[in-house]
């Protein structure tokens, strides 16, 4: 009897048809669990391009809190406990005006939260903070 020799060249083949059903079957889950993620960001609305200019909504104040304890409103030096006053004055030459606080870095805190409660005080002020950095 003669034995059949296996040669080298005959050895057993990998099947790899399972191999890559497996594969698409995982990138399929991942793209379809991938889509379903939702996100949650911040909504930002952008400014109207009404007529609100002809009636004083482009007028700004601008409240600057300086380190020294100074404040002024439009270049004009105010004591800090009228700024309420200067405000409500301001809105009712300007109705639909914006209020603009710029603090110094290194202004006291205390003086830019009394300047800003002061101005929330006021019923209908549009007011923003303006961020400066230290240099």
């Amino acid at each position: 009897m003669r034995r059949k020799r296996m040669h080298q060249d005959e050895a057993g083949d990998v099947n790899v048809t399972p191999l890559l059903d497996i594969v698409f079957i995982m990138l399929i889950f991942f793209i379809v669990t991938a889509t379903f993620i939702d996100e949650e960001g911040h909504s930002l609305a952008n400014p109207n391009n009404d007529d609100s200019e002809s009636d004083g909504g482009g007028a700004t104040l601008l409240l600057t809190v300086f380190a020294d304890g100074r404040v002024q409103a439009d270049l004009r030096e105010i004591d800090p406990r009228s700024v309420r006053s200067n405000v409500e004055t301001f809105l009712a030459e300007n109705p639909g005006g914006a209020i603009l606080i710029n603090a110094e870095p290194s202004a006291e805190t205390g003086l830019s939260v009394l300047v800003l409660d002061q101005v929330k005080g006021v019923d209908g002020a549009n007011v923003s903070l303006a961020l400066a950095r230290e240099q």
